[in-house]
């Protein structure tokens, strides 16, 4: 798939990680019990915990835990590793203590 289809805008380009934001995929509800958890679409929270098996990424938003397939979670503005910023990265967040990081770029307006 060429870099401008939506396909490749859509697959995720990096794994997230703990301490990494992370957002719903756009097919979060093919995976498990995804739709069933705090995140809603839009939400951002922080993985807190990778175990390593079939539904390893724990993530706690409004005080909730849930574990989720990585399939069903995008990373929020993460680099990859040619450099360039992940399609999310452009995708309007909101500023929160816990989105805020070292050389995160703001457009205000």
């Amino acid at each position: 798939a060429d870099a401008g289809s939506p396909k490749a805008l859509s697959a995720p380009t990096t794994r997230a990680a703990v301490g990494d934001s992370v957002t719903l995929s756009p097919d979060y509800q093919a995976y498990q019990d995804a739709d069933g958890g705090p995140l809603k679409p839009g939400d951002v929270a922080k993985v807190v915990e990778d175990d390593g098996t079939g539904k390893p990424l724990l993530v706690v938003a409004g005080g909730r835990r849930w574990w989720y397939m990585r399939e069903a979670l995008s990373v929020v503005g993460k680099v990859t590793l040619d450099g360039a910023a992940s399609p999310q990265a452009s995708v309007g967040v909101v500023v929160t203590s816990e989105s805020l990081r070292d050389g995160l770029r703001v457009r205000r307006g």
